[in-house]
């Protein structure tokens, strides 16, 4: 059929192939077939300069349409796409200044969104912005079906390797035999085939294992207590909680994963609202128990006034993106003290994408909707942050 076509050409015989990956820019090599079209032109042929055959003949193509060189009319590449042509002289275009995201904030929304559940509150805290556009633009950024993947995965990793884990421990608290557990694991697709999957299974079994005998070990078996439901009037808002991690000495939140910043804020604001409406046959105190590390926060004086802060902020970030960011803002209050380089350095780190093509803050797509390529690092952000985290830092130990 390759013969065939070349064959039947008269005017121009056009082959493209995909000669670059479009992850890592590395050369693909043709089909055989036009490897050997090629070898046969160069064997054959010639031209009056001399000049390579191939590289006359082949056409290398940028990644992206929307590269200079389509445009600048001083290439073989050209392109008529004007939406590409847009998206360059978007790209190219000086500004002389940076233009918000919003020109001014959107009007409060109904007194009906001050009655405010807990789950409602730290979601809001663990992105802001992503609530912004969704709550109040509608707006759902990175919602995108992803194509399934080309080749059989060997790993479990990121949200199905914590999926796993978490489900193995919750078993394994319970008594049960979580080998049960490897047939139900299969049929969801999250393991490997065969027996390596097998192996992966176990593998994270005895991570799992691991994990809840140090759990037990500082905490004692686990026996919760009935669910605590709260209802606090908080300076014109109206909270509901309901706490069902409490055991008879602490309110207990473990996770067989990684500690991240919005772990620590998520419990500060449910130990908090514990110890906001805890009675005198409830703990006070808070324990966050992870793989890497762990934390306690013990009672606060006066917790009202810390969740009317929180409420406060809730409440201006939803007529306009809140500069408050979980990692940046913590990175700030931890080196603050050390002077405001020391603090920027800090902030920096976490914003930008770190070893490895680790995502940093700055690359989640509603911070860059609502912040652009800069930390949004003004007064208000430093206040926020202080007003919010410093007590945060202040009373949560490591355990």
């Amino acid at each position: 059929m390759f013969l065939e076509s070349i064959l039947s050409a008269r005017d121009v015989l056009s082959i493209s192939y995909v000669g670059q990956s479009v992850r890592e820019n590395t050369e693909i090599p043709p089909s055989v077939l036009v490897s050997e079209l090629l070898d046969a032109i160069q064997r054959g042929f010639g031209t009056p300069g001399g000049e390579d055959v191939a590289g006359r003949l082949v056409i290398r193509h940028r990644l992206q349409g929307f590269n200079p060189i389509y445009f600048s009319g001083e290439s073989r590449l050209f392109s008529y796409s004007a939406e590409n042509f847009r998206a360059l002289a978007g790209r190219e275009r000086k500004r002389s200044f940076d233009r918000p995201f919003l020109d001014e904030p959107l009007g409060e929304p109904s007194d009906e969104l001050k009655t405010v559940t807990l789950d409602r509150l730290v979601r809001f805290y663990v992105n802001p912005a992503a609530f912004f556009l969704e709550q109040r633009l509608q707006m759902r950024l990175g919602a995108v079906v992803q194509p399934l993947q080309e080749r059989e995965p060997f790993e479990v990793g990121g949200l199905d390797g914590y999926l796993i884990r978490q489900e193995l421990l919750e078993h394994v608290l319970a008594g049960g035999d979580p080998h049960d557990l490897l047939p139900v694991m299969r049929s969801r697709g999250l393991l490997p085939p065969a027996l390596h999957g097998e192996r992966v299974f176990m593998e994270l079994l005895g991570e799992v294992r691991e994990f809840a005998r140090k759990l037990i070990e500082h905490n004692g078996i686990i026996e919760t207590l009935e669910p605590l439901e709260a209802d606090l009037e908080l300076g014109g808002f109206r909270l509901f909680a309901r706490l069902d991690r409490l055991t008879a000495s602490r309110q207990l939140f473990y996770r067989c994963a990684t500690m991240k910043e919005s772990d620590r804020i998520r419990t500060w604001i449910t130990h908090l609202v514990l110890v906001a409406v805890a009675g005198a046959s409830h703990p006070t105190e808070t324990y966050l128990f992870m793989r890497d590390r762990s934390l306690r926060y013990p009672s606060v004086e006066d917790p009202k006034a810390h969740l009317e802060k929180l409420l406060f902020y809730y409440w201006q970030g939803q007529s306009a993106p809140l500069p408050f960011l979980p990692n940046s803002s913590v990175a700030w209050c931890e080196k603050s003290d050390k002077g405001e380089d020391a603090a920027l350095e800090a902030v920096m780190k976490v914003w930008n994408d770190g070893y490895g093509g680790w995502p940093g803050e700055g690359s989640d797509p509603a911070v860059r909707r609502c912040f652009g390529d800069e930390p949004p690092l003004g007064d208000l952000f430093r206040t926020i942050a202080s007003d919010l985290i410093r007590p945060m830092l202040d009373h949560g130990g490591r355990v």
